[in-house]
């Protein structure tokens, strides 16, 4: 994959609010995947992107109904100067089928591939793990559906999207699975959000069950506590005992915990919101060191505060 140089990222941060993503492709002679990956990393809001005006759209519509058995999108997208991809999202808004199924070029594989290859590096150095979820490419601001992509994929190279993460060293989530992942010394985490902690824990040497303990019951260090009630991490770093919950259920909930707000929406999530909240108590009654993260806080950051 081609790196970057300083002169390059200038430019891309120069433009990104003025030219489109195959006009700055063409400038840096990149590819589309690449201007879209970097435009992610560098969190830069996109500028002339989306088809939206009539006339784009009745160049579509004309060249459909001129060339209905076309096998490229390349005449169209130096006509209106728009990626095809951008091309073949407004087609299939508007079921011209022919164009969004079966126009699909080398060129247009190669930029889908180089997406999730972008993705999922992405994923790898900023939250540091290898599992990557149908969620990730839905929500990610510079990839298609995981629907578009497993279509294509199916079509054009005979697997599945799941089949080319594994492809190219990485893990993909099943459906239903709860991001639940086994190492090889038996621990075990049950979500996204445990996965990432516990790769930091193990990327600064700490090892399961001798430097952090997991689902550690709160009636063995809280005295006059009686339940049943786990703590997710218990740590000993440098002397000290630190006590972290992984608050990954109330990922759109901060707030309402924060603020002690009843959710109203959820009973599951609000019986979870009452029980942290107990957890918190008990923290703070008995004086321990401890952290309850949310999705939010699993970054470097934050990390640096607790463990430097």
């Amino acid at each position: 994959m081609k790196t970057w140089t300083k002169e390059e990222e200038e430019y891309l941060i120069k433009n990104v609010s003025e030219l489109s993503v195959l006009e700055m492709a063409k400038a840096l002679n990149k590819t589309e995947g690449m201007i879209r990956g970097k435009k992610s990393l560098l969190k830069l809001k996109s500028g002339k992107r989306n088809l939206n005006t009539n006339e784009e759209i009745n160049s579509i519509i004309n060249w459909y109904n001129n060339h209905p058995n076309a096998l490229n999108l390349d005449e169209l997208s130096k006509i209106i100067n728009k990626t095809k991809m951008e091309i073949c999202r407004v087609a299939s808004r508007l079921n011209l089928t022919n164009i969004n199924r079966t126009t699909i070029t080398d060129d247009i594989i190669n930029e889908r591939k180089e997406d999730i290859v972008i993705l999922c590096n992405k994923i790898k150095n900023e939250e540091h793990r290898l599992v990557i979820s149908k969620d990730d490419i839905d929500n990610c601001d510079f990839t298609m559906s995981y629907n578009t992509y497993n279509r294509i994929f199916h079509e054009q190279l005979n697997m599945s999207i799941s089949d080319y993460i594994y492809s190219i060293g990485f893990k993909f989530l099943k459906a239903g699975n709860g991001m639940v992942y086994h190492y090889d010394d038996g621990e075990i985490t049950s979500s996204q959000f445990e996965y990432i902690f516990t790769n930091y824990l193990r990327n600064i040497n700490l090892k399961f069950n001798s430097d952090y303990n997991r689902s550690v019951r709160y009636n063995t260090f809280i005295n006059d506590y009686k339940g049943m009630m786990d703590c997710d991490y218990v740590i000993t770093y440098k002397d000290r005992l630190i006590y972290v919950e992984i608050a990954g259920m109330l990922k759109d909930y901060q707030n309402s915990y924060y603020r002690d707000k009843p959710i109203i929406n959820s009973k599951s999530k609000e019986e979870y919101r009452q029980k942290l909240m107990k957890k918190e108590d008990m923290f703070k009654e008995s004086g321990v060191e401890y952290y309850i993260l949310f999705p939010s806080d699993l970054n470097d950051e934050t990390y640096r505060k607790i463990f430097d």
